[in-house]
């Protein structure tokens, strides 16, 4: 693997970043984590410090806790905690958490839209520089474009029923955001 110059948590504390950029940072990364979902893999640990830039592209690294769609998920445990601390999706919590009996039938299963998730959490450190927690409002985002805010919330929901079932939806939507306010990047 090539060597990266540096990590999204340290780009984003040492630079000032114009908005578009950071839509546009936004959807590379939305891109990165598309191409693993379409090789049938989740990564299972999005954060900033697994955001890599090599040269002037963001890629997706650190693939320890990646798995294999419908492979690798029969072997994990419960109450394994898998991903990263304050990132975590719901059902991540759920399998750290569950008990052998789960007799509310939790959803413990980590996939794609676990991956969604997180890449919710990272999206809006991205765009205001904190970490979402919990349920989230309109007046947490303080950003004044409510479109943004609805990809986010959608993204960011604790039900999988209700987040997007595919990073397409947000890949999509983020294009369309570029190009209503003609971001240049």
């Amino acid at each position: 693997m090539d060597y990266a110059s540096g990590d999204l948590k340290n780009y984003l504390e040492n630079n000032d970043i114009p908005f578009g950029n950071r839509i546009d940072l936004c959807l590379q990364i939305a891109n990165g984590l598309k191409e693993l979902k379409d090789i049938g893999y989740y990564h299972r640990d999005l954060k900033p410090d697994n955001i890599l830039m090599f040269d002037d592209t963001w890629k997706i690294g650190d693939l320890g806790l990646i798995a294999f769609r419908d492979k690798d998920n029969i072997y994990d445990k419960k109450n394994d905690f898998i991903g990263p601390k304050g990132w975590l999706s719901p059902e991540a919590m759920n399998k750290y958490l569950q008990s052998d009996n789960n007799k509310y039938k939790f959803d413990c299963n980590i996939d794609h839209q676990s991956d969604v998730f997180q890449l919710g959490k990272v999206f809006w450190y991205i765009l205001q520089g904190n970490a979402p927690i919990g349920n989230i409002r309109r007046s947490d985002f303080f950003d004044g474009h409510d479109d943004i805010y609805s990809v986010l919330k959608y993204m960011l929901n604790h039900s999988k029923k209700k987040r997007p079932i595919s990073i397409d939806y947000v890949i999509n939507e983020l294009s369309r955001i570029m190009q209503k306010y003609k971001f240049v990047c």
